[in-house]
Parts: C-alpha cells; structure tokens; sequence
C-alpha cells in the first residue's frame, strides 16, 4: 500500500528543531490551507534549514553514529534481560523499561536522577495505556561503558528499592489461580496482560531488527568500538564532513582559506576543505564527553537539550 504522507522531526537525531510532512502536492496544499498547526507557524529561519540539509548529508554519509548507538541499544537490552528487569520489545533505540504503576514510575524516575545522577523520563497515560507506565531510556553513540553499566546498576538498585515486579514476578502473579478477590483478579488480569506484551520476541516480523547484524558490521568486523569511558569519544567521518560542508559551499566566505588557523583544529594550508565551519564543529564534537557529573545529559531522550543548554 502506498503512503499517504510521511512526517518526520529534525529535533532529535540532526540536532536542529522543527519539522516535516511528505506527501502528494495536493496533500501538502490541503495541509497548507486548513492546518491550524501549519497557519499558525513560523517558517523555520534559514540558518536552521542550512543546519538541517548539512546534518542530513552528513549522517547519509557516515554510519558510524547509527551503527554505534544501536550496538549499545542492544548490550543495554542484553544486560536488563540477565537483571530479570522488564524491557518491552521493540526494534527501535528505545529501551522502554516496564514499571506497570504511575506512582512507581515517577518515583524511580526520581530516585534515579536525586540519588544516582541518572536521568531517565516516566511515561505514563494518555502516552501508553494505564498500567504499562515504564521509564524510556535511550542511549546514545556517546555513552560509553561506564556509563551504562552505571545506569544497568543504578537502575538494578531502584527495582529493588521501590519493589518494583520484574520478569519473574510478573510470570508468577500471571499464573496465580483465579480467585473472588477483586483487587487480586485485578492485578492478575494486568501481570497477564503485561506477559503477553512482554512476550513479544524480537524477530518475530512484529519487532524485527531495524539493524541486522550485516549492516552493523558485526559478521565482517566493521563494526565501531564501543566507547570503554569519557577519555574515549565516538569517530567523527572526515570524508561525511567534506559532504557536508559542500552543502553550505553557497553560505560561507569564499575567502575561507584567509580566516585564522586557530579558527581549525588543523593547520591551515590554503586548503578550503580543511579549514572553516565544519572543521570548528568537527573539534568541538571531538572533544565533547558526557561527564557522569551531569545527570540531565544522560539517558535523556533529548539529551541534546541539556547538552546545549550549558554551551
């Protein structure tokens, strides 16, 4: 079947903000003329756009961010499914670990962030239905190994702290007998319902992978190396940024080869694809860390918020 329109948001993954719809012409023009959310907003500036087409050519060019963040997605689920922690399945970079109780999953959430230094957001109804409140946590390709063994322990610790139900308890409250108890029949209909969303295995065509093990480059040694602590900091593509800065060769000086070498991490030599915007960028993202001593900046689903908040 084919698609009526497609939506997508620049906010997260290329590190801008706003927006898209794709779909037919006269789609778009319905779109343009009815929706109160469109009539009602601010055309994105232009240096914002600029930043968008740069940060879309660079990740088509270079799979390293992708490839990274998705083998630590996976050593995150691995890791919880050995604590018997709950993990709803999914094939996204979304780690959706299930608390089942509102009131229990703002307090981990809480405790995590007061006590250990985690940021990590509660989700509850109308997000998800009542009684699949869980905590989201997303890694990141710039968490490292201390890092998320931190959040594994951390997040070990408030499961049993709070007494929040892991995989195991669920299973047995499902198979409690049926009894007159209505509080009782209540909280065994909801570990059922837990069960059989919990069941869902990864592979089955519903949660199936969005990265296989080929395209991770696990089968022929491709693969990026995971971050082992914050002296260690994810592989910029140097030949994705020359892409990328082809995109805005329209925007910047053509004088670029006369602005200061200390304006580069590289020596400046006349050449203009080794100086300039992006190269500034390239240094910047070098020797950015997420230090454990800023918690919003970690497990956030918008870590990228905090990180510019303090720039």
């Amino acid at each position: 079947m084919e698609f009526l329109s497609r939506t997508g948001t620049l906010g997260k993954a290329f590190g801008v903000v706003g927006g898209y719809i794709v779909g037919s012409a006269e789609l778009i023009d319905v779109i343009r003329s009815y929706a109160p959310g469109f009539i009602f907003t601010t055309s994105l500036p232009p240096s914002v756009v600029a930043g968008a087409q740069t940060s879309i050519a660079y990740q088509k060019s270079h799979l390293g961010d992708r490839r990274l963040q998705h083998l630590n997605v996976r050593t995150v689920k691995s890791r919880f499914a050995e604590m018997d922690i709950p993990v709803v399945p999914n094939p996204s970079h979304i780690v959706p670990v299930l608390v089942g109780d509102a009131e229990l999953a703002k307090k981990a959430s809480d405790l995590l962030l007061l006590k250990y230094g985690i940021y990590v957001q509660s989700i509850n109804y109308p997000t998800v239905p009542v009684g699949h409140e869980r905590l989201r946590i997303t890694p990141s390709p710039g968490h490292n190994v201390k890092q998320m063994e931190h959040l594994l322990q951390a997040t070990d610790a408030v499961f049993t702290e709070l007494g929040i139900k892991r995989n195991s308890e669920w299973q047995a409250l499902a198979a409690t007998a049926t009894t007159d108890d209505p509080s009782k029949i209540l909280e065994v209909n909801q570990a059922r319902g837990i069960l059989e969303l919990l069941s869902t295995h990864v592979g089955d065509g519903l949660t199936e992978r969005l990265w296989t093990d080929e395209q991770l480059g696990l089968l022929n040694g491709s693969a990026p190396s995971m971050l082992v602590d914050s002296t260690h900091t994810p592989v910029v593509g140097e030949e994705a940024l020359l892409v990328a800065k082809a995109r805005l060769a329209h925007l910047l000086p053509r004088d670029a080869d006369a602005q200061p070498a200390a304006a580069s991490n590289k020596p400046s030599n006349g050449n203009t694809d080794k100086a300039g915007f992006l190269d500034v960028m390239a240094a910047k993202r070098v020797k950015k860390t997420v230090p454990l001593d800023q918690p919003v900046e970690l497990f956030d689903r918008k870590p990228r918020r905090a990180a510019s908040a303090q720039a």
